[in-house]
This record gives C-alpha cells, structure tokens and sequence, in this order.
C-alpha cells in the first residue's frame, strides 16, 4: 500500500517558500498511486474475466450449430 506511505506527504503544513507548490504537488503524486491501484485492482480481474467468458463462447459455438472453417 504504497498509497499510505505518501499520505504525510499530503497532509504536512508548513510556513516555508513553496509550501503551495510542494502541496498540490504530493497531492497529485499521491492521487495517482491511488488510482494506479484502483484501477489494477478492478481493470485486471475484469479483463481475465472478458476473456474467459469469450473463451467459452468459442469453445460452444460448433455445438450451437455454428459453421467452422474447414468443416
């Protein structure tokens, strides 16, 4: 979870020159490790998912009374 590792990157305050920049900064780095694993987590079992599904489609079709080539 890399994600909670940066959070005191976001969550820091401080009266330096920059502080604002460093801010959105560590925001958006932090942002995108979230996202990056919302999206792996979800996009990768859905992709297995897709293609088991046309995998299974294909191993029915000639029973269906589909034409195969070469038949």
């Amino acid at each position: 979870m890399r994600c909670f590792g940066a959070l005191p990157l976001v969550l820091t305050s401080g009266d330096g020159a920059g502080v604002e920049t460093a801010a959105r900064h560590h925001t958006r780095f932090s942002g995108g490790l979230v996202m990056g694993q919302i999206l792996t987590l979800y996009t990768t079992p859905v992709v297995y998912l897709f293609f088991d599904k046309l995998r299974n489609i294909r191993r029915k079709a000639p029973e269906k009374g589909f034409v195969t080539v070469g038949d």
